[in-house]
């Protein structure tokens, strides 16, 4: 089966693409295919180039997707790029890998290989571990009335096979966008929403395996880092 590990950048935050690239390639032992997602000025950057070179990253250029202006949280409108991660064009792999750039790699990626997945589905973890009171209505500017009780997941990490996009995800996902209340987290509510309840698709991601815990958002009380494969937050 082959392996596609997904980053989406700008300029903004090529720091931390830095140290996220550089961790998935070393702590992470990635020798899988590695795309990015880059803004236009972030594509035309020395350092980027150079980085992607030493490190055996490509990179795919794809337009900006058309959002609303009433609905960009703080007027972002690049976080919404991240829904080019569902596009058809990523079919060329068997498994999609998307992490967030400032990702903290501690260990072995290759453990979430080992892991077994259904083709229909999108793993990832729960935004409301460990305690499960956060619903998906409290991502958005405006109540929702057809899932005021539904669990939803952190986009800042997922697995899926491609055999779940279809041709018109990334314009269901745009349209969406500008249909749904203001979502507080920009892309996630929105990616959230589609897959956990317009087309449920969601299975909670395995927190641990045989070796420790894989992912969480941030270590949790009682716990230190090095007992996690990843975190996006370090306390």
């Amino acid at each position: 089966m082959s392996w596609v590990l997904v980053l989406v950048c700008d300029e903004n935050y090529f720091g931390k693409y830095v140290r996220t690239a550089s961790q998935v390639r070393a702590q992470g032992k990635w020798t899988d295919d590695i795309i990015c997602l880059p803004s236009a000025g972030l594509a035309e950057h020395q350092g980027f180039k150079n980085l992607n070179s030493q490190l055996k990253i490509t990179f795919e250029f794809l337009p900006l997707v058309l959002i609303n202006d009433d609905k960009k949280k703080n007027g972002k409108l690049f976080q919404f790029h991240k829904y080019h991660v569902f596009s058809t064009f990523f079919k060329k792999w068997d498994y999609l890998f998307y992490l967030d750039v400032g990702m903290e790699i501690i260990g072995d990626l290759n453990r979430f290989k080992r892991l077994t997945y259904e083709k229909d589905r999108i793993y990832a973890h729960s935004d409301s571990y460990p305690l499960y009171q956060n619903k998906l209505p409290g991502q958005f500017k405006e109540k929702l009335v057809d899932c005021p009780h539904c669990d939803y997941f952190q986009t800042t990490m997922f697995i899926y096979h491609t055999g779940l996009t279809e041709e018109n995800t990334v314009n269901d996902l745009v349209e969406l966008t500008n249909k749904l209340p203001l979502s507080y987290t920009n892309d996630q509510g929105v990616i959230a929403y589609y897959y956990c309840v317009q087309k449920p698709k969601w299975t909670q991601i395995p927190i641990n395996d045989t070796q420790g815990f894989l992912y969480d958002y941030m270590p949790r009380r009682g716990q230190f880092a090095g007992k996690y494969l990843m975190v996006k937050l370090m306390r």
